[in-house]
């Protein structure tokens, strides 16, 4: 007898089976275009679904940055000028050892240094070492920073220097340019030292004419401005010129004890977010900075009263005594005599120093001089070639560009030539002594 096959994968109805057939039987597998229907409906489900819990996570991120941006501007709303100096000052604290009023003078630079457009001019931040390892380029490397767009070199040409300000600018903002051992070429240059003094001026005049040649023939004239801050590091003094544009931070070399971090070893994110703070902060306050800078006069002369001005008015309105901070400052940085003070103001203030000490209403030509000459310190004794020492000559000539002419004093009898307090007034109120100096060691006051 044929064997008989049985359907067990869909059996027919009434078709015999050596097993009993299920109450519910198997129903038939779909067709291909049924399957892939219902495989194109689950995909669209899932991609629905994974849409929406994107669309979720993408809320939620949103939602989380929104509420984190708003408590960043409310804590930047509640910090206070003062206490923004004071982090500021403590930062750079972390990373080089400055006195405390070379310090406050730094931050309140730095501040300066970040303010967009209504600065008048900008002077130079110069960090003076005697020598080697003082800090200097780690001062350099910690405000490099905190500045806006900082361009950094050890040696620089002038039409470098020039190209560097016009393509680096950001939203019509110049770079801060960072220059390292400046002793080595700014010195003998004068040419650069120009350039690197010339953003002292207001920044609508500071600017370069070049002529362009090409085979000995002119093919224009370029004009390139110069206008930046500038940050300078290199040992000793600089040219005279240069130096009186400059807020001049004599550096030292740090005690033992002392200890500083690294700045390359620091989490970029705390540099990040004293910049924001500091720019928000200055955001606020721009309408008080420029009324303050507008009526700000704490300078002795001009030049003196242009450099500290931002300065000063930025330590004005943040309050909580860095007003009278910022003074102490400036008083104790720009009260030396250096090169900067040429030969017309030093003897101003010498003769200021002279009447303080001896009193009366007039003095002798040759008294003033020997009195000058007596203190060994001074430049006085050395100051003619060869060592020779300043002579009433010098003396007169000085007097004479100040428009002050020696006259007959003393009794009637004895007639010699010098000068009067009363004739003497006006020269002083154009060069004051600085607040709080004293007598010479030695002198009677």
């Amino acid at each position: 007898m044929e064997p008989k096959f049985l359907n067990i994968i869909n059996p027919e109805p009434g078709e015999e089976s050596g097993a009993p057939v299920p109450a519910n039987p198997r129903k038939p597998l779909p067709s291909g275009n049924q399957t892939e229907a219902k495989q194109d409906a689950v995909r669209s489900d899932t991609t629905s679904d994974c849409g929406s819990k994107v669309q979720e996570v993408a809320v939620s991120a949103d939602t989380a940055e929104a509420a984190k941006a708003a408590a960043t501007e409310v804590a930047d709303a509640a910090i206070s000028g003062a206490a923004l100096l004071d982090e500021t000052s403590d930062t750079l604290d972390d990373f080089v050892k400055l006195e405390t009023h070379q310090r406050e003078a730094v931050v309140l630079w730095l501040l300066a240094s970040r303010c967009k457009t209504f600065k008048l001019v900008s002077p130079v931040l110069y960090f003076s070492a005697p020598g080697k390892g003082c800090g200097k380029t780690k001062a350099l490397g910690i405000v490099s920073k905190l500045v806006r767009n900082p361009v950094k070199a050890s040696i620089m040409t002038a039409a470098s220097l020039y190209r560097a300000i016009l393509a680096r600018g950001v939203d019509g903002i110049p770079p801060t340019l960072m220059l390292d051992n400046a002793h080595l070429h700014l010195r003998e240059d004068a040419r650069m030292a120009a350039i690197i003094s010339g953003s002292f001026a207001d920044r609508d005049f500071a600017c370069s004419i070049i002529s362009g040649y090409r085979d000995g023939m002119p093919e224009g004239i370029d004009v390139f401005s110069t206008w930046c801050d500038k940050v300078l590091a290199g040992n000793g003094e600089l040219s005279a010129d240069l130096m009186d544009c400059s807020i001049v931070i004599k550096i030292q070399r740090k005690k033992p004890d002392q200890t500083i971090r690294q700045v390359a070893y620091e989490n970029p994110e705390r540099f990040a977010e004293l910049r924001r703070k500091i720019d928000h902060w200055l955001e606020d306050n721009e309408s008080p900075i420029q009324a303050e800078l507008r009526k700000v006069s704490d300078g002795r002369n001009n030049r003196l009263g242009d450099k500290w001005a931002t300065m000063l008015a930025i330590a004005r309105v943040a309050g909580g005594g860095w007003h009278e901070r910022a003074k102490r400052a400036m008083s104790l940085i720009e009260c030396k005599e250096s090169p900067a003070q040429d030969i017309s103001e030093l003897v101003a203030l010498e003769l200021q120093r002279y009447f303080r000490v001896h009193g009366g209403t007039s003095a002798l030509t040759r008294d003033i001089v020997a009195w000058m000459n007596s203190d060994p310190e001074s430049p006085w004794p050395h100051y003619n070639e060869h060592g020779k020492p300043f002579r009433m000559y010098d003396l007169r000539r000085v007097m004479q560009d100040h428009g002050v002419y020696s006259v007959h004093v003393g009794p009637r009898n004895t007639r010699w030539r010098g000068y009067k307090l009363s004739d003497l007034q006006g020269l002083f109120e154009s060069y004051p002594l600085p607040e709080g100096e004293f007598a010479r060691e030695g002198d009677q006051v």
